[in-house]
């Protein structure tokens, strides 16, 4: 036998070394790419995580990649009294207000209707906290032995008088409440200088008026807003293809996967930046547009006024109607000092150049003047911006306003908390 064929390893070893070879191979690509995504994500990166975006993007037509459970832009109905609604499978704000009209609720002496209002905050806090709220609620005095009939009536986006107008529509239809708990502020300070001050459009007016309004967006609004349908269809038909197996549980697939739907998310964001300049007064229904809004202080006066005074609106029309009005001020991140951040919020919860962070910084200080006059005037109001004071866990998932499960429990225990005092101050 010649010296190279005695030498040479049977076909059997050098396939299975092969295998070796490529199976190392692969699982430092595997570990390599879980690091980058990582680095994309600008967290853990884990297989059920960039899935869950994937359905949330496929669920919602590419409009948007949902975190923990914030459910915001749903599909929407314009409504004539409060903006719009959003569409079918929403809760009770989607029943209630909108065209399906579900028979409001009415009172009884066995059970106890609580109705919660304000935006997507209100409406996770509706989700993940007011179970909590009340299981404390049921054990007062004033409600034992009563069923509770909690209802949702919160919608993201909305901001004052949306809430006032929600309230007085129902109780218009013939619905009667026990107990209605506004949780606001963030809003209303944030949406129309972000959004609709630089169009002119009015401060009372829905977030983004003139582009929800069929036929009052201008051509080259209209091209922008197509651009924008087709990159969340394009978002759609990526999360589809990457959901099927083998791929949607490889770091690799996964990984170049996230890559394109960042460049997707970042022409998305760009085409609302555009969106939101494109336009001005003449495409708008009124006012004058703002040079720059963020930072225009009469503006927040303007706005922390229209608040309160639908705040104190509400109280009376509940009073007048036999319920009991409850206002809370929402915590946000951005308000200075009131909560010492942790490394995950650092990483994904702050944003130093956010504009939004501009406009609580100046709004909130207003909204907490506002609502030191509101309670002068006997509404029942608490300001929760120091709820998270003390507490350096993990509490704000979005650099936004919204927080997790564990923040909803804190607000349900402070709400609870400034409830109870009320309610037995009163017996």
């Amino acid at each position: 036998m010649p010296i190279g064929a005695r030498g040479r390893l049977p076909w059997w070893k050098r396939l299975l070394f092969a295998g070796l070879i490529t199976l190392l191979v692969a699982i430092a690509v595997e570990l390599m790419a879980r690091v980058a995504g990582s680095m994309i994500a600008g967290r853990r990166f884990t297989a059920a995580r960039v899935q869950e975006r994937r359905d949330a993007l496929m669920t919602s037509a590419g409009r948007v990649a949902l975190r923990e459970n914030v459910r915001w832009g749903r599909d929407e109905t314009l409504h004539p009294y409060v903006g719009y609604v959003p569409g079918a499978g929403a809760g009770d704000a989607s029943t209630l207000l909108g065209p399906a009209g579900r028979p409001p609720p009415h009172r009884a002496p066995d059970r106890v209707i609580l109705a919660v209002v304000g935006g997507s905050v209100a409406n996770l806090f509706a989700e993940q906290g007011l179970p909590r709220l009340i299981d404390h609620l049921a054990g007062l005095d004033a409600f034992r032995g009563r069923t509770f009939v909690p209802l949702n009536l919160a919608v993201g986006g909305y901001k004052e008088p949306q809430q006032l107008m929600a309230v007085v529509y129902l109780l218009a239809l013939g619905a009667e409440f026990d107990i209605v708990i506004n949780l606001d502020g963030f809003n209303d300070v944030t949406m129309h200088a972000i959004e609709n001050a630089a169009h002119g459009l009015p401060p009372a007016y829905p977030r983004r008026w003139d582009q929800r309004v069929e036929g009052v967006l201008q051509g080259g609004a209209l091209r922008l807003m197509l651009e924008r349908v087709l990159i969340e269809e394009r978002r759609a038909a990526l999360a589809r293809a990457f959901s099927a197996a083998p791929w949607r549980s490889l770091n690799t697939s996964n990984v170049v996967y996230l890559a394109i739907d960042r460049v997707l998310e970042g022409q998305q964001a760009a085409a609302d930046r555009q969106l939101m300049g494109a336009g001005t007064a003449e495409a708008s229904a009124g006012g004058s547009p703002r040079a720059n809004p963020v930072a225009d202080e009469r503006m927040y006066d303007e706005l922390g006024q229209l608040w309160a005074r639908s705040s104190l609106e509400l109280a009376r029309l509940a009073q007048a109607s036999g319920a009991r009005y409850y206002h809370f001020l929402q915590p946000n991140q951005y308000v200075a000092g009131s909560k010492p951040l942790a490394p995950a919020e650092r990483a994904e919860a702050w944003v130093a150049d956010h504009p939004y962070r501009g406009a609580v910084e100046r709004g909130y200080p207003v909204l907490r003047r506002e609502g030191q006059r509101l309670a002068s005037l006997g509404v029942r109001f608490t300001d929760l911006t120091g709820a998270f004071s003390d507490r350096p866990e993990a509490i704000y998932i979005d650099s936004c306003c919204h927080v997790n499960g564990r923040g909803n429990a804190i607000l349900a225990d402070l709400m609870f908390e400034a409830m109870r005092r009320d309610l037995e101050a009163r017996r």
